[in-house]
């Protein structure tokens, strides 16, 4: 892996998630801190059971764990399970997902879909906010969808004064809108350019009025990493003449 140099890179993910990412900019070089701006709590609301079947859609790693911790393999293993994304589809272990769109965005995951939920239960355990058309695309594909808050997405408490003490930093990465947004509201005013993990996370930071100066390609923690590294490249003054 090509070296960017000395940056300071702030990371908003929960840090269980980011050994991967992490790494992989240290090996680059930069000095890493984490500020996470994103803290998943359950929702203990009632999940009513897939039938034999049906169609269970997960959009997230939480979504994931919360099906499988309340279902069980069992009931999961006679529904046809769609994903967004490997590390998704990871968390269900050895039950193989039906469906997985080539691009890990609800967008690849509705087209993916529209030809197969025609008349049937789809099952949503989702976040408490969805962004990201999914829920009607899948309606308006003639499923007849069953989405249920399993889980919700609150600000750490304490982030504002952590955020605050780490900058400022040479570039931030943003894996949800809910961080995009949440950075534009603790921290008014940010000029540091902010690298996304896809479309939807790159369009709530622009409209928020971040400086948007990357976009993972493909929407995964890989392509953040690539992403970031990147327009840390771009960022770097030119060398002096010798």
């Amino acid at each position: 892996m090509s070296r960017v140099g000395h940056n300071r890179v702030l990371l908003t993910r929960d840090p269980a998630g980011n050994a991967r990412f992490r790494d992989g900019l240290v090996d680059a070089g930069c000095d890493v801190v984490e500020v996470p701006l994103v803290h998943l709590v359950s929702l203990e609301a009632d999940l009513p059971s897939p039938g034999d079947g049906d169609i269970v859609v997960l959009t997230s790693r939480r979504a994931a764990y919360e099906a499988l911790r309340r279902w069980g393999p069992d009931t999961l293993a006679r529904t046809r399970v769609a994903v967004i994304g490997s590390a998704t589809g990871r968390v269900l272990g050895p039950l193989k997902p039906a469906f997985r769109p080539a691009r890990a965005t609800a967008n690849d995951l509705a087209a993916l879909l529209a030809d197969h939920v025609r008349g049937h239960t789809v099952h949503f355990p989702s976040a408490e906010r969805v962004t990201g058309g999914l829920e009607a695309a899948l309606g308006a594909a003639g499923a007849m969808v069953v989405r249920t808050p399993v889980y919700a997405n609150r600000l750490p408490e304490g982030a504002q004064a952590r955020l605050h003490s780490a900058l400022p930093v040479d570039l931030v990465t943003l894996a949800s809108a809910s961080a995009a947004r949440r950075l534009a509201r603790l921290a008014p005013g940010l000029t540091t350019g902010v690298v996304a993990i896809g479309p939807s996370t790159a369009a709530a930071a622009l409209a928020a009025g971040l400086d948007v100066v990357g976009v993972a390609e493909p929407p995964s923690v890989g392509g953040l990493l690539a992403a970031t590294l990147g327009a840390l490249s771009r960022s770097r003054p030119p060398s002096s003449p010798s």
